[in-house]
Order: structure tokens, then C-alpha cells, then sequence
């Protein structure tokens, strides 16, 4: 079952579109299929469901914080009534529909702002241009056990609707009230979410009947906080933060942001906010993703700590890049053990530029797989070599496997194949671990001869190829295809039941099948002049 559902009609050029979202999401299509036009919505979505976490308490509404005055004015009935029923041993208050009204209005009011304003900074255009040409209005749905949401953008008024549906409340939500000792009463509530038990509870002095009223109000206040934080921290639990890594990634060669970088990097250190305010002053226009992108590298050179990802990274970018990037004085250094030599990656090959971000970023970010949970790779295959291609399939799928959940784009048959293969590596570990064992003891003989010149040994591949081990229900792979009858673009998912699957492999029968027009009409040509 997919951790989350996200389903298209008429965005881009995707009219219809199924993407069950998984650890491991693989989308393969040709060119302006909408490949990127999801990966972004996808963002968009994650991104604003993260934010409603940040916005949910200090920005009520006027509608909401009324809704909760007369839930407080419930409570506050409903005490005096048992402080002068002294022969009363406790009172009770049900209170799951009314707080079920104020959280799904919360979220929905919190989700759709932070929805519009982050797909306008990500799009950098008019809402109603993302619709797909010919078309009135657009269809979006996110859902899963938890949570459903809806979203309809209209071409023609640049009007967006949005629905979320909060499928999985706290419930047994109940106020109990009960005197303790004499003067003395306890107002205490206890709810249940996911299994466990929560209570929140405070004491009045009846005699202190000015101040009823004020420890009331906060004390439903502090009730809607405490649902409101363990409800939005179960909805965002599983996708967390997000990175977005775009095609355009190698920022030190990149003239316009490559001569501020190493200024950044020595002026600002850990000062997130500075750095956030120069990277506007030079990219004003960046959409959000590219800017946020920019931020993370700078970050990463300035603080220079390690993340939990540090040492499965380390182990593979041997196998990947026949070397080892780190950072020296604020800036990245690659070593190229074939040579035992260090240079600064932009005067290493391209597919070392490329990677170098990527790389860096999962070594170096703190809260990568802890807070950021979600990273969206454009392309990460560039500028690589076929046997490169097929060992970063490897390292998406150590990333899947330590805790990241990883949406790739890609154009590779290669990476897409050696995906593939860890899929069907996962299903013979579950049906025969003898065999599976002789299979990656046989993989590992075979990959050093590649490799003899990496600094890799027997043990370094043995033990990335059991991590890089997939479980195919762990993996969604999307394809992207041309409809006719749609006349747009079709994105669905692919079973993993068959042992063929949808690649760019067709393109080699195309061009095998016109070298054998081409060579037949030559023969006939050759014969006739004859």
C-alpha cells in the first residue's frame, strides 16, 4: 500500500494521472510529458501540509477563535453547573464533534493558504495557466488513510477550491470535572490518536470565581493546541520536510550564483536568515524550490556538520564516483582515488558536478531523515556513464532504505533496469535466503572487476548491496505516455508482477528496424547497379 496517493486531472500536460507515492518513486516519460510539472505539485502539496504545522495556533481566524470562546463558554456552563451541585461527584462534557468542526476548519483554512501562496512561488505564473490547454478547470487529490485533500484550480478566474478531509481524529475526546479536596476542582480532558492515550489537565479554586473564566479560556486553548500538534505531527509524520534537488544543481559553476558562493559561505556561517535575504537580493524571481535548493548548499558549506546518512553516502559515493567529495575551509573538495589527487570539483568531470550537491547535502544537512524526510531528485543520472547510471539506482535505494522516502525523474534505462533488479533481489531474500546469499556473493565478484581501480572491496559492495536490497512494495514506478484518445499525457503506475518492464528500450528497436530499411534498400541499390 502506498504511503500517499496523489491523482491528476488536467495539470500541465498530465489530463489523467495515478501516482502511488512510496519509498522508492521512479517517474520515466519523454520530454514535456509532465514529469517535473508533478514532482513540483508534489512538492507544492508536502510543503503546505509542513506549514499548516507552523501556522495552525499563532494565526486564528476571528471565525475559529469564536468557535473556541463558545466551546470554553460549554465548559464554563457546565462547571458552574456542578460547583453548585456540591452533591455531584464529578461531571462529564462529550466534546469530539465540536472540536472535529474547529480542527477541519483550521486545517483547511491554514492548508489552502499556505497551498496558493507556495504553488504561485513555485509555478511563478497565473494559478489558471497551470490547467492544461483546452481545458476548464484542473483536479487534484492527495489522500491516504489519514487524510484526503481536494483541490479544483479553474482556468478562467484563476480560482482555486480546496477541501481537506481529516479521515483519522483523536477520539474519546471528553472534559471531566471533579472536586480533589475541599474549594478545590479538577477540569481534565483525555483523548486517544493512534493507539495512545493523552491528557491535559489544570485545577481551579472555586473561591476564585474572578479567574474562572480567564483559566477556562486557556485551558481549552491549551486542549486545541495538544490535538492540533500530536493531529498535524501524524499527518506530516510520514513525508516530514521536503528538498527539492533540480536538474540545474551545480551552483558553483553556474556564473550568476558561483561568484557570491565562497562569499556566502565566509560572511554568513550558520545565519540562515542573511543568507535567505542575499540569495532573494540575487534571485529575486527563483521559484521557491530553486531558492530553498540554494539555501540548503550554502548551509551545508557553512556549518559544515555530519548527518545520520553521513556513512551510508560515504560508502557508495566510492562505487559512484570512484572518489570521496568533503568539505575544507567552507568549500567541497573532491578526491579522486584513482589518482590520489584533490580538486575542487569544478575542475573534476561533470557527472562529480552533478553528483557533488547531491552528495553533499545527504552528508552534511543535520536533519536529513530526521525532520527532512522527503527528497525529490530532477535527473540525478546527468552527465553519467551507463555503469554510473546503474550504481546511483543503488544509492536511490540506500536512501529508500535509511529512512528518506526518494521521488526521482529520470531518462535512464539504465538506472531503471538496476532498480528493477534490487526489486527482484528483495523478492528472492523473502523466498529462498540461501540462494539469495550465492546471487549477492555472485554480484559482488562480478561488480569488483569494474571497479578494481575505486578503492572497493568485496566487503563495501557485499554490504551495499544487502542495504540497497528493495521490497517491491516499497517501489512505484510511473510511466508517462501519449494518449491519443486523451490527446495529453497519461501517467500511471506499473506492476512489478511482470518481468518486463516499460523502458526507453524501444527507441533501440526503432532504430534497429530503420538500419534494416535503410541496409535492405542499400542491397537493392547495390544489386540494380550491378
Amino acid at each position: 500500500m502506498p504511503l500517499l496517493t496523489l491523482e491528476i486531472e488536467n495539470f500541465g500536460p498530465v489530463v489523467k494521472g495515478r501516482i502511488p507515492l512510496n519509498k522508492l518513486t521512479i517517474l520515466i516519460g519523454p520530454n514535456s510529458s509532465g514529469k517535473t510539472y508533478t514532482t513540483e505539485l508534489t512538492y507544492v502539496l508536502i510543503k503546505a501540509l509542513e506549514r499548516v504545522k507552523k501556522t495552525y495556533t499563532p494565526l486564528l481566524s476571528e471565525e475559529i477563535e469564536r468557535k473556541l470562546s463558545d466551546l470554553a463558554e460549554l465548559v464554563k456552563n457546565k462547571l458552574i453547573e456542578y460547583i453548585h451541585n456540591p452533591q455531584e461527584k464529578e461531571a462529564s462534557i462529550e466534546l469530539q464533534q465540536h472540536l472535529r468542526r474547529i480542527i477541519e476548519e483550521v486545517v483547511n483554512q491554514e492548508f489552502s493558504r499556505n497551498f496558493i501562496r507556495i504553488l504561485r512561488d513555485v509555478y511563478r505564473t497565473e494559478i489558471g495557466k497551470l490547467v492544461t490547454a483546452d481545458c476548464e478547470k484542473s483536479s487534484i487529490r492527495l489522500y491516504n488513510s489519514n487524510i484526503r485533500i481536494n483541490v479544483v484550480i479553474s482556468k478562467n478566474d484563476n480560482d482555486v477550491k480546496i477541501n481537506v478531509n481529516i479521515l483519522e481524529l483523536p477520539s474519546d475526546i471528553k472534559i471531566e470535572i471533579r472536586s480533589t479536596r475541599q474549594n478545590i476542582v479538577k477540569l481534565s480532558c483525555e483523548y486517544v490518536y493512534k493507539g495512545e492515550r493523552s491528557q491535559i489537565g489544570t485545577y481551579i479554586n472555586i473561591n476564585d470565581i474572578n479567574i474562572i473564566d480567564k483559566i477556562v479560556d486557556l485551558f481549552v486553548f491549551e486542549l486545541y493546541r495538544s490535538i492540533m500538534r500530536e493531529l498535524i505531527a501524524g499527518l506530516v509524520r510520514t513525508f516530514g520536510s521536503v528538498i527539492f534537488i533540480p536538474a540545474p544543481r551545480r551552483l558553483s559553476t553556474l556564473t550568476e550564483y558561483g561568484r557570491i558562493l565562497k562569499e556566502l559561505v565566509r560572511e554568513c556561517y550558520a545565519n540562515i536568515t542573511k543568507i535567505r535575504n542575499i540569495v532573494l537580493g540575487v534571485m529575486p524571481e527563483a521559484p521557491l524550490h530553486f531558492e530553498e535548493f540554494v539555501m540548503y548548499s550554502i548551509l551545508v558549506r557553512a556549518r559544515h556538520e555530519i548527518s545520520r546518512l553521513y556513512n551510508v553516502v560515504k560508502d557508495i559515493e566510492k562505487v559512484i564516483l570512484c572518489g570521496s567529495i568533503f568539505i575544507k575551509e567552507g568549500v567541497e573538495i573532491f578526491k579522486d582515488f584513482r589518482f590520489n589527487a584533490e580538486v575542487e570539483p569544478h575542475l573534476a568531470s561533470a557527472s562529480v558536478q552533478q553528483l557533488s550537491e547531491i552528495i553533499m547535502l545527504l552528508k552534511y544537512l543535520p536533519n536529513i531523515s530526521t525532520r527532512i524526510k522527503t527528497l525529490i531528485i530532477e535527473e540525478p543520472e546527468l552527465h553519467c556513464h551507463p555503469q554510473t547510471q546503474t550504481f546511483i539506482a543503488l544509492f536511490l535505494a540506500l536512501l529508500a532504505n535509511s529512512g528518506l522516502n526518494v521521488i526521482v525523474t529520470t531518462h535512464s534505462d539504465y538506472l531503471i533496469q538496476r532498480v528493477y533488479s534490487l526489486a527482484l533481489l528483495g523478492k528472492l531474500k523473502d523466498k529462498d535466503s540461501q540462494k539469495y546469499e550465492r546471487v549477492v556473493n555472485e554480484l559482488c565478484n562480478i561488480w569488483l572487476n569494474h571497479l578494481e581501480h575505486c578503492n572497493v572491496t568485496f566487503e563495501d559492495l557485499y554490504n551495499i548491496i544487502r542495504l540497497a536490497t528493495l521490497s517491491p512494495e516499497s517501489l512505484s514506478l510511473i510511466s508517462f505516455r501519449w494518449s491519443k484518445e486523451h490527446r495529453g499525457f497519461i501517467a500511471e503506475p506499473y506492476s512489478f508482477q511482470s518481468r518486463k518492464i516499460p523502458t526507453m528500450s524501444e527507441i533501440l528497436d526503432m532504430l534497429l528496424s530503420e538500419d534494416i530499411v535503410i541496409l535492405e534498400e542499400e542491397k537493392e541499390s547495390d544489386d540494380n547497379y550491378e
